[in-house]
């Protein structure tokens, strides 16, 4: 794709494959690499360039009514700074599920397919916004760019299955320059972010598949089981199989 500047905002999706992101925010640069399922929101201003890395690779986007974001951030005043206003170099991301993404398919078709109101338009964002809320961390103005960039590949299996080990490799920087920055802005560890990742995911699975909490540990990248109770419990204050009993499969007995 040719360099473009944006005159309006966009929510851009990688449907299928991965496609390499070279791009510009006023004065600040970025490039990387953006794959399958990965929301993106672009800013007005924004200079974008694309760069499909595999032949099937299919990106799709639609723009996003100026007023109905005037609207969104007067009515929620914390999402500025967030999303379409985030003034950092690169663009805000999120990674969905399988699941996450056929819902996200269903609404760009009813979007398209509909008028574009601003209420139309909120209802299109909010399961967007809501999940970015829920995974987000919060970091101060005075936090550096590497580390919001990290904690946003925080969210994809690869980096939260490799543990702490996988949030560094993210960063470039050496283990310890990593901790005392995370320690710094967030006043918790690099193991602490990844653990709070992988109990929010194995919650998820537990309510979504009929997999074993063996399986469930290892897809979070916990290999002893025993660590993994521990560690639910910890976040969710009751263990796998009880949570599951309450939120997974047969939880809902029918009338």
């Amino acid at each position: 794709v040719r360099p473009r500047t944006l005159r309006m905002p966009h929510i851009l999706w990688v449907q299928n494959g991965t496609t390499r992101s070279l791009g510009r925010h006023g004065s600040q640069a970025w490039r990387e690499t953006w794959t399958e399922r990965e929301i993106v929101f672009l800013r007005v201003g924004d200079e974008l360039t694309l760069r499909a890395r595999e032949e099937e690779t299919w990106v799709g986007q639609v723009s996003i009514s100026g007023e109905a974001l005037v609207s969104l951030v007067q009515t929620y005043p914390e999402l500025k700074g967030q999303y379409f206003w985030k003034k950092s170099s690169s663009p805000a991301r999120l990674r969905l599920t399988l699941q996450e993404m056929g819902d996200f398919s269903r609404r760009v078709r009813d979007l398209q397919t509909a008028p574009q109101t601003t209420l139309s338009i909120h209802a299109f964002l909010f399961p967007l916004l809501i999940k970015a809320q829920a995974v987000r961390f919060q970091l101060g103005p005075d936090a550096p760019d590497w580390l919001c960039k990290a904690l946003e590949v925080l969210e994809t299996p690869e980096v939260y299955r490799a543990g702490a080990a996988g949030l560094v490799a993210a960063t470039g920087r050496s283990h310890a320059y990593v901790s005392r920055t995370v320690r710094k802005h967030l006043a918790c560890s690099p193991s602490d972010l990844v653990n709070m990742v992988r109990a929010r995911e194995a919650a998820r699975l537990l309510s979504t598949n009929r997999d074993s909490l063996s399986e469930v540990a290892g897809m979070v990248g916990i290999t002893n089981l025993s660590y993994f109770h521990r560690l639910f419990l910890k976040h969710h204050g009751i263990s796998p199989a009880a949570y599951r009993a309450h939120h997974g499969y047969g939880s809902v007995q029918p009338l």
